[in-house]
């Protein structure tokens, strides 16, 4: 099974009955199937903690520019400016919260 019996073969539901067990059970590096799946899993993991870390660091971004803009006084009056920050902060323990989630509680060595 290989990326080119994908094009040979015409489609990629031919490619996966063509691999091994039928495209139904992943081996790893070494054939072994009991860390196929967590490794897979750990992956999906990493790639959804780095979008959620993006996102928290541009709400942070965000977050530094309007209170710059705050402690100028280019927000207006202090009461609004203040429930706008908070709000921003809000959103941003929100995307925190969201990364740690994605986070494994243990990664095994």
């Amino acid at each position: 099974f290989t990326a080119s019996s994908v094009t040979e073969s015409g489609g990629l539901n031919d490619a996966i009955s063509a691999a091994p067990n039928g495209g139904k059970e992943a081996t790893g590096y070494n054939g072994d199937k009991s860390n196929s799946l967590s490794n897979r899993d750990l992956t999906m993991r990493g790639y959804r903690a780095e979008i959620a870390l993006s996102e928290l660091v541009v709400a942070l971004g965000q977050c530094d520019i309007l209170l710059g803009q705050g402690m100028r006084g280019q927000l207006g009056a202090p009461a609004p400016a203040q429930i706008q920050i908070l709000q921003s902060v809000k959103e941003i323990n929100g995307m925190f919260d969201e990364l740690i989630n994605t986070l494994p509680e243990k990664i095994k060595g």
